[in-house]
């Protein structure tokens, strides 16, 4: 047995040392789940520990509760859902007022033109907080593969059934370079009549 733990010894102080992430997205999917929230909560305490980071998202502020939200260090908001959540989001993390504004303003969804998504980043280090507003920007297959509109998560499947995973999104990419087929009024004609899969 003391040979084995020998052999391992060197992948065991990699796996420790190493950075490890743990990502849940959809957090709000967890509201009511007591030992998935009472998990979330060990790693936030003990992470730092294991060289772990721990990242949550979700729609509202208010799906993460209050321990998590001011334990963060990094705040990445993409918007607010109303007038009222920015300003609780405005209030809750002090934000200046040029942040106030990007809040307020800036922050309405990805641009028409396929370039980015905007956010705001607040990053706290050293007890130095700093403000950021920056684009999140993906190409066109990617923007494609991560679409959640119904319209896009409709065709995507159909293109899937119909030429597969890579070549349906290199066809999407190709017909929507800007990642999305909503604003396409011609497009339920087009799927009706089959033509959306032979470009």
């Amino acid at each position: 047995m003391q040979a084995r733990r020998t052999d391992r010894a060197p992948r065991i102080t990699e796996i420790y040392e190493a950075t490890k992430r743990l990502d849940y997205d959809e957090y709000h999917r967890t509201k009511g789940r007591r030992f998935v929230r009472a998990q979330v909560e060990l790693d936030r305490r003990k992470g730092r520990k294991h060289n772990m980071q721990l990242s949550l998202s979700s729609q509202r502020m208010e799906d993460f509760g209050g321990d998590l939200v001011s334990q963060s260090t990094s705040r990445f908001i993409l918007g607010a859902g109303d007038e009222k959540e920015a300003e609780g989001i405005i209030t809750r993390f002090r934000l200046t007022d040029a942040a106030a504004e990007v809040i307020r303003h800036r922050l309405k969804g990805p641009f028409k033109d396929g370039s980015g998504s905007p956010f705001l980043a607040v990053i706290t280090a050293d007890n130095v907080t700093f403000e950021q507003t920056l684009v999140n920007s993906l190409g066109p297959v990617e923007l494609r593969a991560f679409s959640t509109t119904p319209t896009d998560v409709a065709l995507r499947n159909r293109l899937y059934e119909r030429v597969g995973f890579t070549e349906g999104l290199r066809r999407l990419s190709r017909v929507f370079p800007a990642g999305t087929a909503k604003a396409e009024e011609w497009l339920p004609a087009r799927r009706r009549s089959g033509k959306a899969g032979r470009r």
